[in-house]
């Protein structure tokens, strides 16, 4: 199962605890999930997490090795085609890989992902559902993939 991960997953899991973020972040480590990225999303990724960094009293090591592994699972994608599907526009990066690497979710806390006005379909016309962490660790669930150490 391929998917798309937004910016907030990644910061959650690492930064605010957040068991079904984690599970997911786990599930990638382990290649029980295929992530797919591409040099936009990375570059958000980096930004958003050197800010959070910035902001914590004292930087922690331990904070930094999920997000190299993650990345590092990371199947990189070439974006031929922008989309402007969702109401932020920052937001459009997630669906333009989305799109090209023909993945099955979209994994988000963002409402604005949920809200879009046309059907989500990857490259192959296949629909891309949009899902929180804690909705695809249900389509897991049984599968015990989430329960490995991340």
């Amino acid at each position: 199962m391929r998917i798309v991960i937004d910016t907030n997953i990644l910061i959650k899991a690492v930064f605010h605890d957040d068991s079904h973020a984690q599970g997911i972040l786990r599930c990638v480590i382990n290649d029980n999930l295929e992530l797919a990225i591409s040099e936009q999303i990375v570059n958000e990724y980096t930004g958003v997490y050197i800010e959070h960094l910035k902001k914590a009293p004292e930087i922690d090591l331990t904070k930094i090795y999920p997000f190299v592994r993650l990345v590092a699972h990371g199947t990189l994608f070439t974006i031929t085609r922008s989309f402007n599907v969702f109401k932020d526009e920052y937001d459009n990066k997630f669906y333009d890989c989305a799109y090209e690497a023909e993945v099955d979710y979209i994994v988000s806390y963002d409402p604005h992902v949920y809200d879009s006005e046309q059907p989500l379909i990857n490259k192959a016309g296949q629909t891309i559902t949009p899902l929180s962490s804690w909705q695809l660790l249900q389509e897991l669930k049984g599968k015990k993939y989430h329960k490995q150490r991340l």
